[in-house]
């Protein structure tokens, strides 16, 4: 029981720093897009844009993947409760 939750904790603190990463990326793809926009250079705030889409994506991902570690933990706490009350 110990060791399956330090592994989910484990598993969730890696998904935040990951997160973290991924928001730190968006934030300096944002200010890449401000620039290029500013310099009047459309093609590359294209190719910016479109980068900080699949940024926001994977970040949404990264989210349901936390979630999901969460809700494991919670069900194999409540499995374990179910088996040692009988």
């Amino acid at each position: 029981m110990r060791a399956n939750e330090r592994q989910l904790r484990k598993v969730d603190r890696d998904v935040t720093r990951d997160r973290a990463a991924l928001e730190r990326e968006e934030k300096k793809l944002e200010m890449e897009i401000k620039k290029a926009a500013k310099a009047g250079n459309k093609a590359a705030c294209t190719v910016l844009a479109k980068q900080l889409v699949q940024l926001r994506k994977q970040k949404q991902r990264s989210l349901v993947a936390s979630s999901q570690v969460l809700l494991y933990g919670v069900h194999f706490k409540y499995e374990f409760l179910q088996r040692s009350n009988f």
